[in-house]
């Protein structure tokens, strides 16, 4: 039997930790026992426990995250970069004295490989090169997309991710921005699977009950952390305009954040009666199954879950061209892309009110592609595959 250890970084269930529960659902069909460790309990330490899955709380640090401007004035500028490095000494010290705590923790689980569920911290790295074991970095986000910088120079970063074993990102996207940012080689892409088989037949039924819309009324969605990045005002924006024309069309927005911002935009375009606020939830195929017409406003996005859980739904997508955004959508096949600004959006979303038939042709296709190739079952499959072809 194949163990695997998996580190995350948080315990929240937002993209990267359910991608981590698709895997491990997967995989349980194929000989391998994991454990997994995770910062604190949190919703995902839920999940771990009602699914019976083995795991550990365990803190570590990041190596990268949001970081203050540099002042412009010389001496100012100095002591920034003497406190910054003695607080990178600080997080590289707790890592290191972390590494035989966890050991002692896991007791006789000596694992095949390490997991590293994230590109945002290293600490999997050092455990797996301390103990000599393979290790995994499963590369799901570009630092851009986050705002995020690292806490240590380009030449470090590169030769650090050059000592892992196996490199996987989730997009060909993914695969170039390493490739070009930090001189990567040879890395594997494997999309993410979403929903199990079984789950997406049990999504079909709920399908089924749905009551169409009629075209005036069309639901549109934007789901995602409510972040700049993710392009919640740009919705907002185009949906303004569309609901000149289309006064019963409606917006809903799902994800959890600060929402007063968004809420005031909304005042001011006067919509609070077309746009409503869903916040985070649990399961996002209920916002999915209210929806005739998914957004997909990110910028630099890694891979896009959210345009899976879309096509799971049987919705077009209509998504901003760029990232891993472009390998999800076959453009007037499953959905449309759209560039520049919120009013190329709007030209968009107008065209697929107005032309019905080819808007439900690109659900169904896009729900048939989902099952050929973004299953759970499909991803574990293809991840294994990948740990076979190293031991080769």
């Amino acid at each position: 039997m194949l163990k695997i250890l998996f580190i995350t970084h948080y315990s929240s269930l937002y993209g990267a930790n359910k991608s981590l529960i698709n895997l491990l659902e997967g995989i349980k069909h194929h000989n391998v026992k994991p454990f997994v460790v995770i910062p604190e309990k949190g919703d995902l330490g839920e999940y771990l426990e009602n699914h019976n899955i083995p795991y550990l709380i365990h803190q570590f640090n990041w190596w990268c995250g949001v970081e203050a401007q540099m002042p412009r004035k010389k001496f100012r500028n100095l002591i920034f970069k003497f406190e910054r490095w003695k607080e990178n000494l600080k997080r590289k010290k707790f890592n290191n004295s972390q590494l035989s705590s966890l050991k002692l923790k896991l007791g006789n689980f000596n694992p095949d490989f390490v997991h590293s569920n994230s590109s945002v911290f290293n600490f999997g790295l050092l455990y797996a090169i301390k103990y000599c074991i393979p290790h995994i970095w499963h590369l799901r986000e570009s630092q851009e997309h986050y705002h995020f910088q690292w806490y240590h120079n380009t030449n470090f970063i590169n030769k650090t991710f050059k000592k892992s074993d196996v490199v996987i990102t989730v997009s060909c996207f993914l695969r170039e921005y390493y490739s070009r940012k930090n001189n990567i080689r040879n890395s594997k892409v494997l999309y993410n699977g979403v929903l199990s088989y079984k789950d997406l037949l049990k999504l079909d039924e709920l399908r089924k009950l749905k009551t169409e819309s009629v075209d005036e009324a069309l639901v549109f969605g934007i789901v995602g952390l409510l972040h700049p990045k993710k392009g919640q005002e740009e919705a907002i924006k185009s949906f303004a305009i569309v609901n000149k024309n289309y006064p019963r069309a409606r917006l809903i927005i799902v994800g959890e954040g600060d929402q007063n911002r968004l809420r005031k935009l909304v005042e001011e375009l006067k919509l609070t009666s077309s746009v409503e606020f869903f916040g985070h939830l649990k399961d996002p195929y209920e916002a999915f199954l209210t929806m005739d017409i998914c957004l997909m406003c990110s910028r630099m996005e890694g891979m896009g879950r959210v345009t899976l859980e879309a096509m799971a739904s049987g919705i077009p997508v209509i998504g901003y061209r760029e990232g891993g955004t472009i390998e999800l959508i076959e453009e007037n096949i499953t959905g449309l892309f759209y560039e520049f600004d919120h009013n190329k959006l709007a030209e968009k979303m107008i065209y697929l009110i107005e032309n019905r038939e080819q808007r439900i042709k690109m659900g169904e296709i896009a729900r048939e592609i989902f099952e050929k190739k973004y299953t759970s079952e499909i991803y574990a499959e293809n991840f294994m595959k990948i740990l076979e072809n190293y031991k080769k």
